[in-house]
């Protein structure tokens, strides 16, 4: 399926007009002629765009241009000189405009698929997929068009191009403790008793419309699905269809990975025109004899870790001194495995550290997964760092580019980039392109004592920045006041804590959508200078050292009420959130005073990571673990 083009963009004709015994002889000007496009926005958003769709053109890429009566003209697009070009056995379409003898003339322009790869014409039935299931069937359903009058004199065209199909996001949340995390990446859903097909028309302006027959024939649409492992127990669907009114009590049938069906039903009648969306959500949540428990997995001996959804990337510190490099997975049965070892190469036959002295003796200073990604960083002075994936091919992890030419005192990684920075002042960043290759590393803006990425949103010490797919720059779009260097940060992509200055002090957390600070419910929590932070949705957890040399401090955990839109400290009365863990099983072997060894602290989902004093904890249902204790402790 041909991609669709996001912004302006200008197409050149390669032919000028002249008459028929001149074109074999005469050459062309091509500058000569112009066709510019753009997206009309559309509403509720401001435009129907997919995150997982091209903002430019790409090779290949080909629109239709024509009026009523013309031949239709097909313009491609040269990834080489970044324009487009039509077919030259065509001809020329300046030559024909300017050979009519009407003072204006109607040219349509379309992309998407169409019958005999013609521009369509009124009447014309279009039809989307019923089985939308893969990202090319859900694009086939796709269509753009355009309309503009002008004289056949003119040497320019300047398309407005709307979206002709409405769209559903659907989003899911599970909250079934029997439901694995594979489950939810094999999850279905069908939207039921659509209408599928509609005919083409001209509306009073002169374009392009879609109709769809009040005896039209319905089809249940299978939709198109994108699961993330930042958010192991959520997935989103979407799909295309003609611009209809979706009933009050429309069924909507999920069916998970393990079989079990799920049927939801639209709470109101929802009625969409073309470039349309209306997002849907829907939580799954157990039978009432289910319980949800937080679980606690304890893992010796690491130095450093990092999670994602249901792994945890962990350095391993051997009984010689030497570390070593394991992934550890949770089973279907909830055990974990015993640690996958990471390999120097693809092929699985040498382990991480040989060949690569650097990581065989030094500890971390950062460590980061995200998905089929990690990054190791390494240290100030003379460090490194090192992108390690999975194999598609052989199922083995390991090191896939490194070391690479810039200090991994800080590293973050995410689907589309990984981060590489000094202590300080300085980064580089790297995209990740869709084989899940590194490209070029360029420098970056933000300082790199400690950062953290979570989709297109990466913060650090010098302020929150969020990646323009339109730019391809990374625009800056909070800025917060610091009192040190070695401030820290955290985001999901929402919401950014920020643990600013030196010494212990109150901790800020942003919108990133509203850009403004967000309010407290009684005591502020602190963070002390250099300690992490993290948050995700409305809980935060945040690091503190006590003042008796800095030898051991404590983790407060915070919860935002999304009624009143404040956060409030959640721990047990004079004590913090291993207590909280404590009360909430006394039998947990945990100590609830942290050292000065403290590693990181991850929230992802209610999933959260502590690496402290030689070992990580990973905990489950943390959320479960806050809402009981509120409960029982309204105050």
């Amino acid at each position: 399926m041909k991609k669709i083009n996001y912004i302006g963009v200008a197409l050149l004709a390669v032919l000028s007009a002249c008459s028929d015994e001149e074109i074999e002889n005469q050459p062309v000007n091509v500058n000569k002629y112009e066709v510019t496009a753009t997206i009309r926005a559309v509403e509720p958003s401001t435009r129907m765009l997919d995150a997982d769709l091209r903002n430019t053109f790409q090779a290949g890429d080909e629109i239709l241009i024509g009026w009523q009566g013309s031949d239709t003209y097909h313009y491609t697009y040269d990834n080489g000189t970044g324009k487009f070009k039509g077919k030259v056995e065509e001809g020329s379409i300046w030559t024909v405009l300017s050979g009519l003898s009407s003072p204006t003339v109607d040219i349509y322009s379309w992309y998407g698929t169409t019958p005999e790869d013609k521009l369509p014409l009124p009447g014309a039935t279009l039809s989307v997929s019923a089985d939308q299931s893969s990202n090319n069937s859900f694009l086939s359903s796709l269509y753009m068009a355009a309309h503009q009058r002008i004289a056949p004199s003119d040497a320019s065209l300047n398309f407005v191009f709307s979206q002709l199909m409405a769209r559903v996001t659907l989003t899911v949340s599970i909250i079934d403790p029997l439901v694995e995390q594979m489950d939810v990446m094999n999850a279905k859903a069908c939207l039921m008793d659509m209408r599928t097909n509609s005919k083409l028309g001209i509306d009073a302006d002169a374009n392009y419309m879609l109709k769809v027959p009040d005896i039209e024939t319905r089809q249940d649409l299978k939709m198109c699905s994108t699961w993330s492992d930042q958010q192991a127990f959520s997935i989103q669907f979407k799909c295309l269809f003609p611009p209809q009114t979706l009933d009050k009590y429309k069924k909507i049938v999920i069916t998970l990975g393990n079989g079990k069906e799920y049927v939801c039903r639209l709470s109101k009648e929802i009625t969409l025109k073309g470039g349309q969306n209306a997002t849907i959500t829907a939580s799954l949540k157990a039978s009432e004899d289910a319980v949800l428990k937080p679980v606690i997995t304890k893992v010796e001996n690491v130095f450093m870790s990092a999670y994602s959804g249901n792994r945890i990337f962990a350095q391993i510190k051997n009984n010689d001194g030497t570390y070593s490099y394991r992934i550890f997975e949770k089973q279907a049965d909830g055990s974990w495995s015993n640690g996958e070892i990471v390999y120097n190469d693809e092929a699985g036959t040498t382990e991480l550290p040989d060949g690569k002295s650097a990581t065989k003796t030094r500890p971390l200073s950062s460590i980061e997964l995200c998905g089929d990604y990690g990054v190791l960083g390494f240290g100030k002075n003379n460090s490194d760092t090192y992108f390690i994936k999975k194999s598609k091919t052989t199922g083995k992890w390991f090191c896939a580019a490194g070391p690479m030419p810039y200090k991994g005192y800080a590293v973050a990684i995410s689907d589309n980039f990984l981060i590489s920075g000094d202590n300080y002042s300085n980064s580089y960043i790297y995209p990740i392109d869709k084989e899940g290759n590194i490209t070029s590393g360029k420098s970056f803006p933000i300082g790199g004592y400690k950062l953290s990425l979570t989709d297109n949103v990466v913060a650090g010490s010098a302020g929150v920045f969020q990646y323009n797919v339109v730019t391809d720059k990374w625009d800056k779009i909070i800025s917060y006041p610091l009192g040190a260097q070695e401030s820290r940060a955290a985001t999901d992509g929402k919401k950014v804590i920020l643990q600013q200055t030196s010494g212990v002090v109150n901790v800020r957390i942003y919108d990133i959508k509203t850009r403004k600070e967000e309010p407290w419910e009684g005591d502020r929590a602190k963070a002390s200078c250099g300690r992490p932070v993290a948050i995700y949705g409305d809980y935060a957890l945040t690091c503190v050292r006590t003042e008796d040399n800095n030898s051991y401090g404590y983790i407060d955990i915070c919860y935002r009420n999304p009624e009143t839109g404040k956060w409030k400290i959640v721990n047990p009365q004079d004590g913090h959130f291993f207590d909280l863990i404590k009360a909430w099983n006394p039998a947990i072997d945990l100590k609830t005073n942290i050292s000065n060894s403290l590693g990181e602290v991850f929230l992802k989902g209610y999933r959260a990571l502590i690496t402290w004093d030689g070992n990580s904890y990973f905990i489950e249902n943390l959320d479960e673990m806050v809402q009981n204790w509120m409960k029982e402790h309204p105050e």
